[in-house]
């Protein structure tokens, strides 16, 4: 018995199920997914292997979004330009940056974002619709910038100066060790001499403390007594400003009885031309006097010490003895 099939009906009811599935699916789709995106762009200079389309964005670890675009930027061919669609209401700053970070052992890349918090919001203007975030360089990158660093230090380390430089200390670190190795006995009763003389500086402990108390004790004396002198001078200093001024006194006095003296000389003279024998060798030794006095107020005008410490002696000459 032959079974009539219309395959036409049964490939349009394919298609109409078909359809159906695809509208469900797509509405279940929009009805879950209801979140905001907003769009970024980023620069970046080092490679970007292992990031694909749809790699995740991560804000401190917690997935915002996905890469859109992966390419070259058509003005610099170096720079590739990165495309982010971030869920709106991530803290997107001015200062926030975008980094590369491998996953794993995995080797697949994604975007993390950080930073940034206290600089203000990053939002679209008018020249530039799409904002751009600032990139960051990845680990991989900053260990191959520090492992560059370090190459070109290794080999400034090792030129050929410095190896000159080095084989020459290890020479003379050679020179040095057989110097001393011959000397071995020399430095033996080095450290045995200093070994006694340490020993003996622990004996004389006692005495260098009883010297160092009586050098102390010396000082404070010493001190005590130029406080004690202070007064002293002082009182010598007045005694021979009072000298001085003694010495100016009969100073003055002196030269008052010279002038009286010479003055009585001149008038015993006119009496001399009338009187005796006797008054004139009276005159004479009137006149031998009062030289005599001048002569001292003389010595006195040079020496005004005299009256306090008496006649100063000469000395003696070639050949002569002090009596």
């Amino acid at each position: 018995m032959e079974s009539n099939v219309n395959y036409t009906l049964a490939g349009l009811f394919v298609i109409v199920l078909g359809a159906a599935t695809v509208a469900v699916v797509a509405w279940l789709s929009a009805a879950t997914d209801q979140r905001i995106y907003d769009y970024y762009r980023v620069y970046s200079i080092e490679s970007v292997a292992g990031l694909n389309v749809n790699a995740a964005v991560r804000y401190k670890g917690v997935d915002v979004g996905q890469v859109t675009s992966v390419g070259l930027d058509k003005e610099f061919p170096d720079w590739v330009e990165l495309i982010l669609r971030i869920e709106r209401g991530t803290p997107i700053r001015a200062e926030t940056t975008a980094k590369l970070v491998v996953q794993g052992i995995t080797g697949l890349v994604y975007v993390e974002l950080s930073g940034g918090t206290d600089s203000p919001p990053l939002r679209p203007t008018a020249e530039q619709p799409m904002p751009v975030l600032k990139s960051s360089p990845s680990l991989v990158a900053q260990v191959t910038s520090a492992f560059q660093d370090l190459t070109v230090k290794v080999d400034r380390l090792l030129s050929d100066d410095n190896l000159t430089a080095f084989r020459q200390t290890l020479a003379n670190l050679a020179i040095l060790s057989s110097t001393l190795a011959g000397r071995a006995q020399s430095l033996d009763q080095a450290a045995v001499n200093l070994e006694n003389f340490t020993g003996t500086l622990v004996v004389s402990a006692d005495k260098l403390n009883r010297a160092v108390d009586d050098a102390a004790g010396a000082l404070a004396n010493t001190a005590q007594a130029s406080v004690e002198l202070k007064p002293l001078l002082r009182q010598v200093n007045t005694t021979f400003v009072d000298a001085s001024t003694m010495v100016d006194s009969v100073t003055q006095t002196s030269e008052a009885l010279r002038l009286a003296f010479v003055s009585s000389l001149q008038d015993f003279q006119k009496l001399t031309r009338s009187a005796s024998p006797e008054l004139s060798v009276l005159l004479y030794d009137l006149d031998r006097l009062a030289t005599a006095l001048e002569r001292f107020v003389q010595a006195l005008e040079r020496n005004p010490r005299m009256l306090l410490f008496g006649k100063p002696t000469n000395a003696p000459g070639p050949g002569e003895s002090n009596r």
